[in-house]
């Protein structure tokens, strides 16, 4: 699964990065956790556009106290499952990100790993999103999809977030290309980190520091 990540970019990076043109106040990510927000890229008439979003998905049909968002889908089922079928076929979207923390081991005795693609400062996860108009104002929230994870590094978890490659940013956002929903074939760093991660209202690049 993917349960936290990083997001260590400006701005003008991000539209730099995607091709968009939107300002959001964004300050450095070291522990982006589920039910806070953060920015995704999305199509809007046919132009890719960043937003901010809730990372919970909340399906547009949901009614009354939603007690389930989920914060990852997986690849396998992502298609056919009623929960994330509609926002599949009509609302794929990329989480930008700079990294992500897995976490190795029984629990109670889980140990941190920080992770993230070699030589890549911001890359994408594959994810959907769904807009939630129920409430008192519209809620615009995202889950990000997950595959088996890729050889090097099963001995961390057996799942990991898809990461769709810049070249299949269009295959995914305009065709949903669900043979992009594999695990990453390139090469990761990857090291221990402190579990002062673990709290998810713990922030700072201290976080990403090796132990």
């Amino acid at each position: 699964m993917c349960g936290r990540f990083t997001l260590d970019a400006s701005n003008k990076a991000l539209n730099t990065h995607y091709g968009t043109h939107e300002k959001l106040e964004l300050k450095p990510r070291f522990n982006v956790a589920p039910n806070t927000y953060c920015p995704i890229v999305r199509l809007h008439e046919d132009k890719r556009v960043l937003v901010s979003s809730y990372w919970g998905l909340v399906p547009h049909w949901a009614r009354g106290d939603i007690k389930v968002k989920p914060i990852n889908a997986k690849a396998e089922t992502v298609r056919d499952k009623p929960y994330f079928r509609y926002a599949y076929k009509h609302q794929r979207c990329l989480v930008p990100a700079t990294g992500y923390y897995e976490w190795k081991g029984e629990e109670g005795k889980k140990q941190p790993y920080y992770i993230k693609p070699e030589g890549v400062d911001i890359f994408s996860f594959a994810g959907l999103w769904e807009t939630w108009e129920k409430g008192e104002k519209p809620l615009t929230s995202f889950t990000i999809i997950t595959a088996d994870a890729s050889e090097q590094l099963t001995d961390i978890h057996n799942r990991m977030p898809v990461i769709i490659d810049p070249e299949n940013y269009d295959g995914w956002l305009v065709d949903g290309d669900a043979s992009l929903l594999t695990p990453s074939k390139g090469e990761f760093k990857f090291y221990k980190v402190s579990t002062y991660v673990n709290r998810p209202t713990n922030e700072g690049r201290d976080l990403i520091n090796p132990v």
